[in-house]
């Protein structure tokens, strides 16, 4: 390797070291508060894998797999500026890994603390995962706690923490920051998988008695109670969800061991299939549900339900196209290669800008309405330093097949110098299904 990556800016990657800004930023507390797991930077590690020494080379590719997703900006970063052939191809290749790990396993976290406040916990699960945690309120600020995580999840970790000190965390706003707030209530029935962590939250019942082409022969009366049993799957800020498709059940039964899952008499089985989740928007948690039937009006409870499910997760986001001096076009059109957009105009004024717009999709569907739900998550408004505004609701909307007329608002960064908005851009969703596995026992039925 002959250009060397010191002072290149990637000490950003340090694990046990990284992240210290999210101490100051959101918790207050100096790094080094609690017992950490010292992990070695990104920089020494690609260049030791340009060494003479094979076993150095090999070890050095162990340590940046063990970084984890965490080591994918640095790797990129280097792919740009080394000349040697033989660390392009394992970085290319660790690139590749990590990447195909990424939306499909569980950040993690490995630290001992003894009796320290629930503040200072959560701060190092913040800094070991490089997620952001805000603060709202201290709880029972003199409380403190111990726990002992050894590579466990960070939503499981989280939970755990939250739990103890009667916490609850939920994602605030599009960068997934998580709002950490005082409750006197939990989710008692949860699963997780990888990133994903998936709740019941209520199950609903319905009973009907056929009063139209009743049986000549038998009881009309022993006709199955329907179910609806509601959950919330919630990502990892690094794997926002932009859509949710259908469930599989493989089991379902009551306290009573009878069967809760519905008869499908055309496709003769008793499980609903998966199929392709839409593509409807971006967010860190979405709803879904599945459809029970209750044979046994005795039973209490799901003894045991579990399933898969198949989540979209969106892995990059590309420019499909550009509109730069924004604030000089005016009733001008732009070509991409899925989409159109007309912006008919864009005011400035009062560290607001208000921008209308019309986005055509190429080629429609005409049966695919989710695209619209996602159009406004695809435009993206930057000032000429590339500063990007923050998107501030929409103040009109009209939709047809194909087409979304909009008139959005953004502002400025707080806390940030910028300038005036400078370039907009639509950008393409590249994305990624992941089946999701969870499991309950002892759930309630009404």
């Amino acid at each position: 390797m002959r250009r060397s990556l010191v002072g290149l800016g990637f000490t950003v990657l340090l694990v046990g070291s990284a992240r210290a800004d999210l101490f100051d930023e959101i918790f207050g507390i100096k790094p080094g508060a609690l017992p950490t797991v010292a992990l070695p930077s990104v920089v020494p590690l690609v260049e030791k894998l340009g060494s003479p020494d094979y076993r150095e080379r090999e070890k050095a590719g162990k340590d940046l797999l063990a970084l984890g997703d965490l080591a994918i900006p640095g790797i990129r970063e280097a792919l740009k500026i080394v000349d040697d052939p033989e660390v392009v191809r394992r970085l290319q290749v660790l690139a590749r890994t990590l990447e195909n790990r990424r939306l499909g396993t569980a950040r993690k976290v490995t630290f001992k603390v003894v009796n320290k406040p629930a503040k200072e916990i959560l701060a190092e699960i913040a800094r070991q995962t490089g997620y952001k945690l805000k603060m709202d309120g201290d709880g029972e600020a003199k409380a403190v706690f111990s726990f002992d995580f050894k590579d466990v999840s960070f939503w499981e970790a989280l939970d755990k923490v939250c739990d103890a000190a009667g916490f609850t965390a939920n994602q605030q706003d599009d960068d997934g920051t998580l709002a950490v707030y005082f409750t006197d209530a939990t989710n008692p029935y949860t699963s997780y998988d990888g990133p994903f962590k998936i709740h019941a939250t209520n199950v609903n019942s319905s009973r009907s008695v056929q009063l139209a082409a009743v049986p000549r022969r038998g009881s009309n009366q022993n006709q199955p109670e329907s179910l609806n049993l509601n959950f919330t799957i919630q990502s990892e800020p690094k794997a926002p969800i932009v859509g949710v498709g259908g469930v599989h059940l493989s089991k379902a039964i009551d306290d009573a061991g009878a069967t809760l899952i519905p008869f499908d008499p055309e496709a003769g089985t008793t499980s609903v299939s998966l199929y392709s989740p839409p593509i409807a928007y971006k967010s860190y948690a979405q709803s879904f549900s599945v459809n029970l039937a209750r044979t046994d009006r005795t039973a209490k409870a799901i003894k045991e339900i579990r399933g898969k499910m198949l989540v979209s997760v969106l892995s990059e986001t590309k420019p499909e196209l550009v509109v730069n001096n924004l604030l000089k076009v005016k009733k001008e059109r732009f070509a991409g290669r899925t989409a159109e957009v007309e912006v008919v105009r864009a005011d400035w004024g009062n560290n607001l800008l208000t921008i209308e717009l019309v986005v055509r999709q190429r080629n429609a569907d005409p049966d695919d309405y989710s695209w619209q739900n996602s159009v406004y998550q695809r435009l993206e408004v930057f000032d000429a330093n590339g500063i990007q505004f923050r998107f501030n609701g929409l103040t009109h909307q009209n939709a047809a097949v194909g087409m979304v007329s909009v008139t959005a608002q953004y502002t400025p960064p707080e806390g940030r110098k910028h300038g005036p908005p400078a370039k907009l851009q639509y950008v393409e969703w590249l994305t990624v299904n992941k089946e999701v596995s969870f499991a309950f026992r002892d759930v309630p039925l009404p």
